[in-house]
C-alpha cells in the first residue's frame, strides 16, 4: 500500500465551492483501478489559511503509474478549468519504510 498525497492551498474566494468539488473529485479518484480510499485533512497547524491535504491509498506503485500515464492530466485539468489559478498544489508519494 502506498499513499499519494496532494497538498492544496485554496483562495478564500473559492473556498466553499472548492471544498464541495474536492469531495466529488476524490470520490472519482477512488473509482480508478487500485485506488482504495481517501482521507481529506484540514491542516490546522499551517500559517496559511485554507490549507488541505488529501491522502489517496493505492494498492501499489503499479496502479499509481497507471494513473500518471492514463488519468493524471485529465484529473488535474478539471480543477484548473473550474477554479483557474485560485489554488495551488504540491504532491508526493509515501510508502512504508522497510
Amino acid at each position: 500500500m502506498i499513499i499519494y498525497e496532494v497538498n492544496l492551498l485554496v483562495s478564500e474566494s473559492i473556498l466553499v465551492d472548492f471544498k464541495k468539488w474536492l469531495n466529488l473529485h476524490a470520490e472519482d479518484m477512488v473509482k480508478l483501478p487500485g485506488f482504495k480510499k481517501f482521507i481529506i485533512y484540514d491542516i490546522k497547524s499551517s500559517n496559511d489559511k485554507n490549507n488541505f491535504c488529501v491522502h489517496y491509498y493505492i494498492e501499489s506503485e503499479f496502479y499509481l503509474e497507471k494513473y500518471f500515464i492514463n488519468n493524471a492530466d485529465k484529473m488535474r485539468q478539471e480543477g484548473l478549468n473550474i477554479f483557474g489559478n485560485n489554488f495551488s498544489t504540491t504532491r508526493r508519494v509515501l510508502s512504508i519504510w522497510d
